[in-house]
């Protein structure tokens, strides 16, 4: 079975969209596939970043698909964007970012993913991670889960958004 990238978004994930793009004006590309080529499955840097025609039917060494990868070209910022309605946020966004999948990988998917997304745009992007879900900016579920990030290299490129926010903004004001 080859690799399948997720065609299908939730109203969540459009509402994103719309934000992201008529508020925020980011060029969006929605379920982002990131694969690479390689031997082995262990994350290391001989993988090789590509697109899935790349592969010529053959297996990936890595794949994943991502709600959406959003692009300031104006402000050179890419943010690898995930949508989700659960509540506590989903421990696996955590530890997409901070930890590695299997004991002798070198890098952490949060790495990985961000060595493609510069592979695909080319250097110069600032890359942050937007995680959107339930809560309040004040929320119990924010502030827990960003406290994840506390003292850590990515604190300053991790970005939370409630889905509140998003509602809100898009009643109140329509372009």
């Amino acid at each position: 079975m080859g690799i399948r990238a997720r065609t299908e978004t939730n109203l969540y994930e459009q509402a994103v969209q719309f934000y992201l793009g008529i508020f925020e004006h980011f060029i969006l590309m929605p379920q982002f596939l990131v694969v690479f080529k390689g031997k082995g499955k262990v994350a290391d840097e001989n993988w090789q970043p590509c697109f899935l025609e790349d592969l010529k039917g053959r297996s990936s060494a890595y794949d994943k698909s991502l709600d959406f990868l959003a692009v300031d070209v104006k402000r050179r910022e890419a943010q690898v964007v995930e949508v989700t309605k659960a509540l506590p946020p989903g421990e696996h966004l955590v530890k997409m970012l901070l930890s590695k999948r299997r004991e002798d990988d070198h890098l952490t998917d949060g790495e990985i993913i961000e060595r493609y997304v510069k592979w695909f745009l080319g250097e110069g992007f600032t890359i942050r991670w937007r995680f959107f879900f339930p809560g309040g900016e004040n929320d119990e579920y924010v502030e827990g889960f960003m406290r994840n990030f506390e003292n850590k290299p990515i604190s300053d490129k991790v970005i939370v958004t409630p889905l509140e926010d998003v509602f809100d903004k898009l009643r109140s004001e329509r372009p």
